[in-house]
């Protein structure tokens, strides 16, 4: 019952984040296969096996998009701490480019 080698958690489906693959990392993805799981259960019958997913879900699950915004931040905050030792203009352009990194950054799509 469940996957190979998984132990039932406190739910009782006998599905547990760790005995699922690698790629199963989104909760649509984890709620099909409870559900699929569940099914099984109910009905007594084996799920014909999926076999390993195609390259290119795999590619897509183990690289994040690239960003620049995350050494724009880094940058930013550094001529902050500039400004702080050094004057307030420093300082102040700092913290206008580390807003800006931010906004930036949490606006951008993924």
């Amino acid at each position: 019952m469940g996957v190979q080698g998984a132990k039932p958690h406190a739910g009782g489906t006998g599905v547990s984040p760790e005995s699922l693959p690698f790629f199963c990392t989104s909760n649509l993805e984890l709620r099909q296969i409870v559900a699929e799981e569940q099914n099984q259960n109910q009905k007594g019958q084996q799920l014909p096996d999926k076999g390993p997913p195609s390259k290119g879900v795999q590619g897509q699950a183990l690289q994040p998009s690239t960003s620049y915004w995350p050494f724009a931040l880094a940058v930013a905050l550094s001529i902050l701490l500039l400004g702080v030792i050094t004057s307030p203009v420093v300082l102040a352009v700092g913290a206008v480019l580390t807003a800006a990194a931010v906004i930036a950054w949490g606006l951008e799509h993924r």
